[in-house]
């Protein structure tokens, strides 16, 4: 008999530790770590996302009658233990509770859909079919992307503060960075602070990488953010392109960390858990051994 340790979807206390379900025999195998669940809560049902799985029961429910998992309602697991771990480490440094945390590494459309939505979105049929050329360096923009492609070779966490004033060509740097990225066969994520900018970032990013680039920010229908965050999922999107919670994007193996305006407010969640997306940009990056490029003409006091 299998056992699963279950952090129920409800941000209250008496909650806040995980619940040993067993694991029926129809799911044996299929109710792995990462997965969503529905599971009995008292007199009713709840979803829960699995944490843990063990051979033997705890030793206070030893001889106690376990309840059964009710069913499986992700075909897989919806994170790694990369994002796993970041929400533990979310949970002790923001204090929030776990469920929280994980909350904000499977977005709603994922949490509430179990099926995988193939072809086209509406952000998929809009991009620019032609891939422009990238454009001739300043002597400065060349010397930061010397910088920025030694840092990624060498596959040590680092981070860099790209500091110049509007219209220097920081976005170019970036895509520069990008390329220097995807050549190492690694991910990327660009943050940017508002989704009124993310339009804009939308066309000079596609017209440089064309269906690379997948799209996350609330403005997208649910349909839409969960065809985008499926493509990341399954690596036929090798960019995340976002606002705040595209921090979070399932990328496999995320090379390079890109905060755009990265002083701005906006990157702070102000509900629990109230994390900073710069913040957890480079926490990722220490733990994936990846590059942030942090840029801005009016710099934070922290990051300069």
């Amino acid at each position: 008999m299998t056992y699963a340790d279950v952090i129920v979807d409800r941000a209250v206390a008496e909650l806040s530790r995980p619940l040993t379900y067993s694991v029926p025999p129809e799911l044996e195998g299929r109710a792995q770590v990462g997965c969503l669940v529905k599971v009995p809560l008292r007199q009713s049902e709840a979803l829960g996302y699995v944490i843990g799985l063990h051979e033997e029961p705890p030793a206070e429910l030893q001889g106690k009658k376990i309840r059964p998992i009710d069913a499986l309602l992700s075909p897989e697991p919806l994170w790694g233990p990369d994002l796993m771990g970041l929400a533990q480490w979310m949970q002790d440094f923001y204090h929030a509770f776990l469920c929280q945390c994980l909350q904000s590494v499977v977005p709603a459309p994922v949490r509430w859909e179990n099926k995988r939505r193939r072809g086209k979105s509406r952000a998929d049929q809009e991009r620019l079919e032609a891939v422009r050329p990238a454009p001739t360096l300043t002597s400065r923009q060349a010397e930061a992307v010397q910088t920025i492609r030694g840092l990624l070779e060498a596959r040590r966490a680092a981070v860099a503060l790209l500091h110049g004033v509007t219209g220097s060509g920081k976005t170019e740097v970036y895509l520069h960075a990008i390329e220097e990225a995807l050549k190492l066969g690694r991910q990327v994520v660009v943050l940017v602070p508002e989704i009124a900018l993310t339009a804009q970032a939308i066309d000079r990013y596609t017209a440089r990488f064309g269906d690379d680039v997948a799209v996350m920010h609330s403005a997208l229908s649910p349909a839409e953010r969960l065809g985008e965050w499926w493509r990341i999922r399954q690596g036929t999107a090798r960019i995340a392109l976002g606002a705040r919670s595209a921090v979070f994007a399932p990328l496999p193996d995320p090379g390079l960390f890109i905060v755009d305006e990265e002083q701005d407010g906006s990157y702070k969640q102000e509900q629990p858990p109230r994390y900073h997306a710069r913040q957890v940009a480079i926490k990722r990056a220490m733990d994936k051994g990846a590059v942030v490029i942090l840029g801005s003409a009016t710099p934070s006091l922290e990051s300069f």
